[in-house]
């Protein structure tokens, strides 16, 4: 991966009380370095998107299917 970013992950314990579920909730910051133009900062923002929805649309849950 060429960009320079990070990813800040936040995982936190959930209740779905209308289905009875526990579970837990993810979000991703993506914070990308000081890039010399706007449009360089959007690319590596971009990409890294990219790369997180990818990594993600892989992940099976317990019951063997993927979450989208």
């Amino acid at each position: 991966f060429p960009h320079t970013v990070e990813f800040d992950w936040v995982i936190m314990p959930a209740l779905f009380t209308e289905v009875g579920v526990q579970g837990f909730t993810c979000s991703v910051k993506i914070n990308t370095a000081c890039y010399a133009s706007p449009a360089e900062a959007q690319t590596a923002a971009s990409s890294a998107i990219s790369l997180l929805s990818d990594f993600l649309a892989d992940v099976d849950q317990s019951e063997g299917k993927k979450i989208y």
